[in-house]
């Protein structure tokens, strides 16, 4: 069950109720040798400043996308706050919804990394997700930037 954070599902009791992309994610940890603790919350992310954000942040149960529209505007002004007072922020576009948005980062002083959805693996004949090493590159990024692990 969500909880909030994009693909982090706390309420979950039991573990065949993990969201199928966070096992895709781990999955891709594990493949790119990326150390990490296997849990269903997220929230341990979030308080180490990675923000996990569906670009809506609502929708109609059952329907994927169903509030996307709405959800635009506010998008729009989140990426322009940070681009005016932030820089040096790592970006990760998982899928062609989440890249759509990409022209929206100022590119100048940012890291952007984009790869397809964690859900794509449904169409790899491995049933495997291409990551495009986005952990990795981004562990790399954070640490020669902030001298700091990420703690995945």
């Amino acid at each position: 069950m969500a909880d909030g954070i994009a693909f982090s599902c706390s309420k979950t009791s039991h573990p065949s109720q993990i969201q199928p992309s966070l096992r895709k994610i781990y999955q891709a940890l594990n493949d790119e040798g990326v150390e990490h603790k296997h849990t269903y919350d997220l929230k341990d992310w979030a308080n180490q400043g990675i923000l996990m954000l569906n670009t809506a942040l609502t929708t109609q149960v059952g329907v994927a996308g169903a509030h996307t529209e709405l959800w635009k505007p506010f998008m729009r002004y989140l990426f322009e706050v940070l681009n005016t007072s932030e820089s040096g922020l790592v970006y990760v576009f998982m899928g062609k919804v989440a890249q759509s948005w990409k022209s929206y980062i100022d590119e100048d002083g940012n890291h952007i990394f984009v790869c397809s959805h964690p859900a794509s693996a449904v169409y790899s004949p491995e049933g495997r997700w291409d990551s495009s090493m986005v952990f990795s590159k981004t562990t790399d990024v954070v640490k020669r930037m902030y001298n700091q692990e990420i703690k995945w």
